[in-house]
C-alpha cells in the first residue's frame, strides 16, 4: 500500500547535499492512484528527512544510496554519506506516518576520519524481507583488498497464541501471547496499526490497554524486537465490555 521514492538534497535548501528525502506515496485503492491526486498530479503523502544521507560519498553528486521496503519497515543504505560513520537508517510505518527509528552500524565500524579514509560502502546494498535484514559493503578489506562482504541480522522468532480479551473485563482489554524469543530485547504492541508500547520487557506474555474505548473492536499485534530486527507481528481483535446493559 505504500511507495517510498529516494531524494537527494534539502528541498528547502538546495545547497546542503548532505540532507536526504524519502517520499511515501500511499496507495488510494478506490481510485488507484498514489499519493495526493489532484488534475493528473500528484504528490507525496509524507516526507522523512534522513540526515547524512545525501550524495552516499559521492563527491560527484552521482547516488549510491540504497532502498528496501517489506510491509511497514524500511531500509535506507547510506554508506559513508557524511564521511563520519557509516550506517544504514531505518524506518518504520506507526499508523499513516512513517518516521527514522534506528541507524544500524556494522559491529566493527570505523571513524571515517577524512574523505580519503578507506571506506568499505557499508549499505551500498541493502535488503529487508522474511525478517531478515542483509547489508552489503563491498569495499570491505577483511579477506583481501576490496573482497567485499555481508552483514546479516538474523530474524527472530516470534510469538504465538495471542489472545485479546472480548468483553471479559470492564475496565481493560487484556492481550496475551506465547514468548518463543530466546535474544529478544523487547516486545512490541500495536492497536490498529498504530504503536501503543514500544518496550515492553523480554520474555513479557501480557499487555493491560486502559486506553481502549468501551465497546469498541481493536486489533492488536506484537512482535519481538533485537535491535534493528523484528519479528512478524502476530495479531487478534479484542473488545473492552461496553457500558450499560446489551440488550
Amino acid at each position: 500500500d505504500y511507495a517510498l521514492i529516494w531524494g537527494n538534497g534539502d528541498p528547502s535548501n538546495l545547497l546542503d547535499p548532505w540532507v536526504s528525502w524519502i517520499y511515501v506515496f500511499k496507495k488510494n485503492h478506490v481510485t488507484g492512484e498514489w499519493g495526493n491526486c489532484s488534475g493528473g498530479v500528484c504528490t507525496e503523502n509524507q516526507y522523512i528527512e534522513v540526515q547524512e544521507c545525501g550524495f552516499g560519498g559521492s563527491l560527484s553528486g552521482i547516488p549510491k544510496i540504497s532502498l528496501s521496503l517489506e510491509g511497514d519497515q524500511a531500509l535506507v543504505g547510506c554508506p559513508g554519506a557524511s564521511f563520519i560513520t557509516e550506517s544504514v537508517q531505518k524506518l518504520e510505518r506507526d499508523g499513516e506516518s512513517w518516521k527514522q527509528v534506528i541507524a544500524i552500524e556494522p559491529h566493527d565500524a570505523i571513524e571515517l576520519v577524512t574523505s580519503q579514509t578507506p571506506q568499505r560502502s557499508f549499505g551500498r546494498g541493502v535488503g529487508i524481507g522474511g525478517g531478515e535484514i542483509i547489508i552489503g559493503a563491498p569495499f570491505d578489506d577483511g579477506n583481501g583488498n576490496d573482497a567485499g562482504a555481508v552483514y546479516i541480522f538474523p530474524k527472530l522468532t516470534g510469538p504465538s497464541d495471542v489472545e485479546a480479551s472480548d468483553g471479559e473485563y470492564p475496565d481493560r482489554i487484556q492481550f496475551t501471547w506465547q514468548d518463543n524469543a530466546t535474544n529478544e530485547e523487547k516486545y512490541k504492541v500495536s492497536r490498529n496499526g498504530n504503536v501503543i508500547a514500544d518496550d515492553l520487557d523480554p520474555n513479557s506474555t501480557l499487555y493491560n490497554d486502559i486506553e481502549a474505548e468501551p465497546g469498541v473492536a481493536y486489533e492488536y499485534c506484537v512482535s519481538a524486537v533485537n535491535g534493528p530486527v523484528e519479528s512478524e507481528k502476530v495479531c487478534d481483535f479484542g473488545l473492552r465490555l461496553p457500558n450499560g446493559g446489551i440488550t
